[in-house]
């Protein structure tokens, strides 16, 4: 998948901390296994979709982060 003709990320962790030091996972996609609509929708330019996590029991946070898990596509 590429948009413009770049590279996107689809494969990542979604961490959430309240200290900066210590991460707890609520969430990890890897790009082959996305749902076709969620890939057709990311795939075009200034589109946008949403994804659940798979961790919504755990409690607040005060950061996020976003880690890259794999090679772009394309």
């Amino acid at each position: 998948m590429q948009v413009h003709g770049g590279p996107i990320m689809t494969s990542w962790r979604f961490e959430g901390s309240n200290d900066l030091k210590n991460w707890e996972t609520l969430d990890a996609r890897y790009g082959h296994l996305h749902s076709q609509d969620a890939i057709n929708a990311i795939k075009n330019p200034g589109s946008t979709t949403t994804w659940g996590i798979a961790n919504p029991g755990c409690s607040g946070f005060s950061a996020f982060r976003l880690v890259q898990i794999d090679q772009n596509t394309g």
